[in-house]
């Protein structure tokens, strides 16, 4: 009798345990995108998505990222914007651009910046745009050791990846400045380097309506535009900016996505600056 009553327990506890697991399946069920790729690397793991398919969480062992699904037609022109030398207070106001209109966009960042602005870092990503690295120290890598650009590099991924789960696959130099000893680093660790085929000239201008004019001057499809997210007037620009692109049929996409879109494969070592 004891022995009939515990197999009733037993097959009553197995049933309540698949009716629980049905339940959660349809609540919060995984599901394996082979295909999504954040900085241009394609992750072999599940991603959870939740009832309304609105945002898509990265999980990793460290941490959960909240960002945004992308999709893009890579059939249609498209253009990168990209943004150097942050984070800072003005990068805020650049992604709230860049949410009104449906668009991403990709942030270089210093990584002696990266730490006392994690929640802006993370708001990147949150927005559906990427992170990439842009150096530790800003200095000129041609100049330095090559034990010293291994560490800018793997400093500034290092940084990116505790905030993000994400290790960039690519990265910028500071002032453009790359030889062969530059690309053989990138090359040993993996990355590729991104320049750019519009200079805004932000800096030097620091005049919005001349910064615009460069842009919508020169853009076409696969163009990747040098900006800067320190300065209020490239911000108060890309209030200008990003709308005409988008009125004009541009999609306004990562610079993963923007290389992505071709045939070519990207190789560590390479120097790309469009698409």
């Amino acid at each position: 009798m004891k022995k009939k009553q515990s197999n009733d327990l037993y097959l009553a506890s197995v049933f309540v345990s698949i009716i629980m697991a049905f339940f959660a399946f349809f609540a919060i069920r995984p599901m394996e995108v082979s295909e999504f790729r954040v900085n241009n690397t394609q992750f072999p793991t599940f991603f959870r998505v939740n009832v309304e398919l609105s945002d898509l969480f990265i999980v990793n062992p460290e941490q959960a990222v909240l960002a945004q699904k992308s999709s893009f037609d890579p059939n249609k022109p498209m253009v990168a914007l990209t943004f150097d030398d942050g984070p800072s207070q003005v990068t805020p106001k650049i992604l709230e651009l860049l949410k009104k209109y449906n668009s991403r966009a990709t942030f270089f960042v210093v990584g002696n910046r990266v730490g006392n602005n994690a929640k802006i870092i993370q708001d990147i990503c949150a927005q559906g745009s990427e992170v990439m690295g842009h150096s530790w120290s800003h200095d000129y890598l041609t100049k330095l050791s090559e034990s010293r650009i291994r560490k800018e590099f793997n400093d500034t991924n290092e940084a990116i990846y505790r905030l993000t789960g994400v290790k960039p696959a690519a990265a910028r130099v500071p002032y453009g400045s790359v030889n062969e000893k530059v690309r053989k680093i990138a090359r040993e660790e993996g990355l590729s380097l991104i320049s750019w085929s519009i200079d805004t000239r932000d800096w030097q201008t620091r005049n919005a309506d001349i910064i615009y004019n460069i842009i919508i001057s020169s853009v076409k499809d696969g163009s990747i535009i040098l900006c800067h997210d320190l300065h209020s007037f490239t911000a108060e620009a890309m209030e200008r900016v990003i709308p005409e692109l988008v009125r004009q049929g541009y999609q306004l996409v990562t610079v993963s996505e923007l290389l992505g879109a071709t045939e070519r494969s990207l190789e560590a070592g390479a120097l790309y600056s469009s698409k």
